[in-house]
Order: C-alpha cells, then sequence, then structure tokens
C-alpha cells in the first residue's frame, strides 16, 4: 500500500513537471522568435531577496534610473548604526550618549586610547563584534548606491560606479528584455519568488538590471524598458 502511495506522489509530481514544461514552451513559442529558444532562462543571479530593493525613476527627459528602495536602505543603515553603537558604547563604557555628540572627537580620542593602551581583550572583541555590523552596513550601501541607469541620448546602459571598471552596454547590442522568476527559501522555512529583468544581448549573453520579490514593480520596468530600447519583452513570470 505505501508503495503505491509513493508512486502515485511520483506521477503527481512527474505530471505537473510536464505541465510546466509545456506552459514553459508555449511562452517561449508566443514570442514569435527562435532567438527566445536559444538564450539561456535559468537565474542570471542566484538567489534572491523578498523585498523591493530598487526603484524605477525617470530622470530627465532621456534617462532612467533605478535608485534603492526604503527597506535596504534602512537595513543597511541600521546595521551600521548597531555596528557604531557596540564599537564606541560597550568598548568605551561609562560616556553618556550625548557626550558623542557634544564633544565627538575627545570622545572618540579617549576611546581610541582605552581600546588600544589600556588593552583589555573584552574591548577588542567588542569592537570586533561591532565591527561586523559596520562592514555589512557599508557593503549594503556600496551595492545600493552603485549606479543603474539607461541613457537615451547616449543610447548606453551602465551599472557600476565611473572610477571603478562599469559595466556598459549599448543599445545596439540589446536584443530583447527578458522577466524570469526564481523559488528562493528564506529563514524559517519563509519562501517567496525574486524576479529577474535582464538585458538579452545579440550575442546570447545576459546582463541583469534588477532582481528583487516585487513582480509589479518589475513588470512595469520590464514595459518601460522595452517601449524605450524598441525591443521586445519576453515575460515567463508567470511560469
Amino acid at each position: 500500500m505505501l508503495k503505491a502511495f509513493l508512486k502515485n506522489i511520483e506521477g503527481i509530481v512527474r505530471d505537473a513537471a510536464e505541465r510546466r514544461r509545456i506552459s514553459f514552451n508555449e511562452r517561449l513559442e508566443s514570442f514569435n522568435d527562435n532567438f527566445a529558444k536559444e538564450i539561456d532562462w535559468t537565474p542570471a543571479v542566484k538567489g534572491g531577496v523578498g523585498f523591493r530593493t530598487r526603484t524605477m525613476v525617470a530622470s530627465g527627459h532621456h534617462s532612467l534610473k533605478f535608485r534603492p528602495s526604503l527597506t535596504p536602505l534602512a537595513l543597511c543603515f541600521g546595521a551600521l548604526a548597531i555596528g557604531l553603537w557596540i564599537i564606541f558604547a560597550f568598548s568605551n563604557p561609562g560616556v553618556p550618549l550625548k557626550a558623542y555628540f557634544l564633544d565627538f572627537f575627545n570622545v572618540v580620542h579617549a576611546w581610541y586610547f582605552r581600546l588600544f593602551h589600556q588593552i583589555r581583550i573584552e574591548r577588542i572583541l567588542t569592537a570586533l563584534f561591532g565591527l561586523i555590523f559596520v562592514m555589512i552596513g557599508s557593503v549594503g550601501l556600496y551595492k545600493l548606491f552603485r549606479p543603474v541607469k539607461f541613457e537615451s541620448d547616449q543610447r548606453t546602459f551602465s551599472r557600476g560606479y565611473s572610477f571603478f571598471r562599469p559595466t556598459v552596454v549599448p543599445f545596439n547590442d540589446i536584443k530583447a528584455i527578458q522577466i524570469l522568476s526564481e523559488y528562493c527559501k528564506g529563514d524559517k522555512n519563509r519562501s517567496y519568488r525574486s524576479y529577474e529583468v535582464n538585458l538579452v544581448l545579440h550575442n546570447k549573453s545576459r546582463v541583469t538590471v534588477v532582481d528583487h520579490s516585487d513582480l509589479s514593480e518589475i513588470r512595469r520596468n520590464g514595459d518601460a524598458l522595452s517601449k524605450m530600447l524598441s525591443a521586445p519583452l519576453w515575460d515567463i513570470s508567470k511560469t
């Protein structure tokens, strides 16, 4: 009886997989372009986040920019603030919080002296623990404020800081806009879907524009980019 039950479950799973495969193939056929069948439809960026990371805004008449959203900004600034508080408050006990605002430089100088000249291992460890939060917040802010923009007057897409070899893609290299989804598992068995907007290039490579879980914003981005670039939108987020 158990074997029959397991066989039925296996059949259900197999049928569901077959239906997804058929649905996927039907979506590709609906694009009426054989090029869509030749590119990769697996996520370009593994993993995702369960909230919107960037919001698309128009900048003047000739460009679209993707600015950081409030949720990741709050998380990064929160981690940074917690780290600095741990470093200064716990490794420099007895100093009231208002002193950091009223006499910041003297307080920091005293903290430095106590930490490195009156060496106590617990102060060093506490400072290092706080430094972890500072690094997490700083790296997060660095990535969030990394410019991501489309400029129609220059006919280029760019991602990254100008001083650190940014990714630059001419509009003429872009074949289509791709939207796809990825099933992700978060903490405490929480699952969600993360969605990507990718630029499909004529050489069949892909460049990711944004990747987050807000499907309505993802589709708004895809529609706007499709119009701006005069490129087809290939959206399989429903499959």
